[in-house]
């Protein structure tokens, strides 16, 4: 079974699967912890790497620059701000998600970015299923390196 294929079926049993630094973080009904827990450790390495975004990419922060200007360009003419604070606001209340879609066989798992001004992980994760239904296999919120 693929890296995918068992956060898929982890997912479906209920689990939520995280990795903090090199550590893969299993939350979900007790039975179901147990049912997976030799499985997922046997392909702990793999999980890792699957379930570990990468870098952002120079379009991803150009992206990122892009909206917060346009938001504080809104700020600043639409609401009267001036420019440092709505700069400022803006970049505040941006917030960076990367969500891990399942592609289908024979292609591997891909992580896409959301940028999205006062958006909750909730939203994010909402806002990913629609997009990709069924397809969604993780989202976190890009922190380092994103907004900031």
């Amino acid at each position: 079974m693929t890296p995918a294929a068992l956060v898929s079926a982890a997912r479906a049993d209920g689990l939520s699967l995280a990795v903090e630094g090199s550590v893969l973080k299993v939350r979900g009904p007790t039975a179901a912890v147990a049912k997976w827990t030799p499985v997922l450790r046997s392909n702990k390495a793999a999980l890792l790497r699957l379930l570990t975004p990468p870098a952002l990419d120079p379009a991803d922060l150009e992206a990122i620059s892009e909206a917060v200007e346009k938001r504080a360009a809104i700020r600043e003419f639409d609401g009267g701000e001036p420019r440092p604070v709505a700069e400022a606001a803006a970049r505040s209340t941006m917030r960076c998600y990367r969500i891990l879609v399942d592609m289908g066989a024979p292609l591997a798992p891909r992580w896409v970015t959301l940028v999205a001004p006062g958006c909750s992980l909730e939203d994010a994760r909402q806002d990913a299923e629609g997009r990709f239904w069924g397809r969604v296999l993780e989202v976190r919120e890009q922190v380092a390196g994103g907004v900031q």
